[in-house]
């Protein structure tokens, strides 16, 4: 399908056909300038539209691959080749984040279960530490999950635990489990 710009292309190279076969010289400034005013236009990459202004298009594109779909596989395989190849970097962020949710209303069981304290545990040996604090997190807590180790000054690390307390367990009483089980590797521990 021709687009406005392939027209303005032949227009171009007509124009500077004709200079060129009675004015060379002004054959050569119109190349000139139209090749700065292209490489300018490139380099800014002036004309991308953002996702908001081609979200249409691209709904309509969407769509036509829904009604194609038959398999999972091929619908998938579609929507990959003709549509998520042509979109911007906005676009594409954009149905992230439209997938994203559809995702959460599709199954809602399926999300991230809540943690409400953050157990920060400081220690000069990461691997020591793990090895010793997460076997009384499975044993004492109802859900946790490992978040980082971030380093601190003079030679500690902290490893961060997003944790889930059963209902008779307190911050304060993991922090003394975890300080009264007596690890070497262990410097302090913090529940908040």
């Amino acid at each position: 399908m021709p687009r406005v710009k392939d027209a303005a292309y032949i227009f171009v190279a007509t124009a500077v056909g004709l200079a060129a076969a009675v004015a060379p010289p002004v054959a050569l400034a119109i190349s000139l300038i139209y090749n700065t005013i292209i490489l300018l236009l490139w380099y800014t990459d002036f004309g991308r539209a953002s996702a908001v202004f081609e979200g249409a298009m691209a709904e309509q594109r969407l769509e036509a691959a829904r009604e194609f779909a038959g398999r999972a596989t091929g619908f998938i395989t579609k929507v990959d080749d003709e549509i998520l190849k042509s979109l911007s970097p906005e676009q594409l962020d954009e149905i992230a984040d439209r997938a994203k949710k559809r995702r959460g209303q599709a199954a809602p069981d399926a999300e991230e279960p809540d943690f409400d304290v953050l157990l920060r545990v400081r220690t000069r040996n990461a691997a020591e530490a793990r090895a010793a604090v997460e076997p009384l997190l499975e044993a004492q807590l109802k859900k946790w999950r490992f978040s980082a180790v971030v380093p601190e000054a003079g030679g500690t690390v902290v490893l961060e635990y997003a944790v889930r307390l059963r209902k008779k367990m307190t911050p304060n009483t993991l922090r003394d489990a975890l300080q009264q089980l007596g690890s070497p590797h262990i410097v302090g521990v913090e529940a908040q």
